[in-house]
């Protein structure tokens, strides 16, 4: 993985938030602040990574390698919270291809 491609600062965060009165009630805490490489995914190219087409992707963001990343956690770029649908490594722990959905605004 090329440093020279990780080029776009995202945050990873994860859902520390608690229940009350019987319902969750999300507040999404900072994981890591990482560099990462963006690309936009096609349609065609998501259905052959086996990911459900329910769930689409809309990009991809390429990181270096760390621990503990699930589509439990979610991705913020640029203000704009995308959920990760799947991880997938690179290589032998040399990165993360993390495939996101894009959060609609109303459901941040």
């Amino acid at each position: 993985m090329r440093a020279g491609d990780l080029d776009r600062r995202v945050i990873i965060q994860r859902d520390d938030g608690t229940a009350t009165d019987g319902k969750h009630v999300a507040a999404w805490g900072t994981v890591a602040t990482v560099w990462a490489q963006k690309l936009d995914v096609a349609g065609r190219e998501a259905f052959a990574a086996g990911i459900d087409q329910v769930e689409l992707a809309d990009a991809r963001f390429k990181i270096r390698w760390r621990s503990g990343i699930t589509p439990a956690n979610r991705l913020l770029f640029d203000g704009v919270p995308y959920d990760i649908v799947h991880v997938g490594e690179l290589g032998r722990r040399e990165g993360l291809e993390l495939w996101c959905k894009r959060r609609s605004t109303d459901s941040v």
